[in-house]
Order: structure tokens, then C-alpha cells, then sequence
């Protein structure tokens, strides 16, 4: 029991800790930092990465179906053959937009456009309504599409009001053929 108190260091003979814990901190805090400063231009890279396979597949199945059968479109009850045209027009259009926002919620009823590219593909457009209007627009156009031969299933917010404008300028039944 002697050498008991004579291995106690007085309080003023202490040496302080390496450090070690505040250099396990800082290390934190550093790859946080880089972590949330790489993100957005990451996640923006993935997602222009992501719309030009979609305009890829699109802009393929729009000029596949035009040239081999129809392209159809459901539009307030009626079913459209969509003019070759008029087709390329729509594609043209969706494509102006350019990459816009990726939006995971689906409208939860019936789309109120439905394009059908054959064996190529499915197109589902919504008019939604937009939560922030500080852009000026108070509607969008939710655009879903899959392609049965590419394996592509892409949906993304369009911002303003372009689908009444689509639909009077390409998807009109005076400018195409109704089938019903």
C-alpha cells in the first residue's frame, strides 16, 4: 500500500490529453463539410446523366413508332393518332424544356395524357399544381415515361403552364386523326 500514493501525479504535474479526441472531431467535421459541399453538384450531375438517357430514348422511340405504326394518344376520353408531325413537334417541346425537376411523388389519378410509342414505350402527363409559384407559374406538367426495350423509367417536374399549351398545339383532335 506504500507505493500506492507515491504512483498519484499531483493535479499540477498532470501532462493534458494528446488531443486525440479533439483531432477525431475536426476530421468530422472537415468530411461533413465535404460531404455537403459535393453533394448538389454531384446529385445535379446524376440527374443531367439520367435526362439525356431519357430524351435519348425518347427522341428514339418517337421516331421509331412514327415510322412504323402510330403513335396514340388518350386526351379527354378520345383516342388521337398522332401525326408524324406532330410527334416530332411534341418530342421537341418536352425537350426545350431541358432537365427540370425530378419530383418522386406520382400524381395519384389517372393521367390526363397518355402516349402510347407501341412496343417502344409509355408516356403519362399530369397538370399539377405547383407548391412554390415564385417562378411566376402556377402549374406544371408531371411527365412519367417507360420504355419497354431500354429499360428507362424516368419522371421530372416541367415548370410552367405547357401542358394546356401541348395539348392545343400537337394534341388536339382538329390537328390529328381521332380512332374512336
Amino acid at each position: 500500500m506504500e507505493n500506492m500514493y507515491g504512483n498519484v501525479i499531483p493535479f499540477h504535474g498532470r501532462k493534458r490529453p494528446k488531443g486525440r479526441f479533439t483531432m477525431g472531431i475536426l476530421i468530422v467535421v472537415v468530411v461533413v463539410f465535404f460531404v455537403l459541399c459535393l453533394y448538389p453538384p454531384v446529385r445535379m450531375m446524376a440527374h443531367k446523366t439520367q435526362y439525356k438517357e431519357f430524351v435519348t430514348v425518347l427522341s428514339t422511340a418517337t421516331y421509331r413508332t412514327s415510322s412504323t405504326q402510330v403513335l396514340t394518344a388518350q386526351v379527354d376520353g378520345q383516342t388521337l393518332a398522332i401525326s408524324q408531325d406532330n410527334a416530332y413537334k411534341l418530342c421537341g417541346a418536352i425537350v426545350k424544356q431541358g432537365p427540370c425537376y425530378i419530383s418522386n411523388e406520382q400524381p395519384q389519378r389517372e393521367p390526363d395524357v397518355r402516349l402510347s410509342y407501341g412496343i417502344y414505350g409509355t408516356m403519362d402527363l399530369w397538370d399539377v399544381p405547383l407548391e412554390d409559384d415564385s417562378n411566376g407559374f402556377s402549374n406544371g406538367v408531371y411527365i412519367h415515361f417507360t420504355s419497354d426495350t431500354e429499360d428507362v423509367d424516368f419522371s421530372y417536374l416541367m415548370v410552367g403552364d405547357p401542358l394546356r399549351d401541348l395539348l392545343t398545339a400537337y394534341l388536339s383532335p382538329e390537328l390529328n386523326t381521332v380512332l374512336d
